[in-house]
């Protein structure tokens, strides 16, 4: 899944992934500290074709993984060092393409 618009900074695209990621890599992604493979989610935030932000979701053992959940919070994450001018058009742009579980 990924979202892909025009702003005034240049073009914006959004990549989402779901993996399941093991202790050492986790580690790599987010600075998790866990005893063993996790589900992950994963935003990845490029302008002009340059990786700008990343955010990463460790789920919990004994949560349910949810795709829609991780998204957002992985997003935010990711957005965490932009404007708050790009964060509005990133989620604008998240609202109207994908919406809010």
């Amino acid at each position: 899944m990924a979202l892909r618009f025009e702003s005034s900074c240049g073009e914006i695209e959004v990549l989402f992934h779901h993996k399941v990621l093991s202790a050492n890599e986790t580690w790599e992604a987010s600075g998790a500290d866990v005893d063993g493979p996790r589900r992950c989610s994963t935003s990845l935030v490029m302008i002009d074709g340059v990786e700008q932000g990343r955010g990463t979701i460790v789920c919990h053992p004994s949560d349910n993984f949810n795709k829609a959940l991780g998204r957002q919070k992985s997003l935010t994450k990711a957005l965490d060092c932009f404007s708050r001018a790009i964060r509005k058009a990133v989620w604008d742009k998240y609202g109207s393409e994908i919406g809010f579980a």
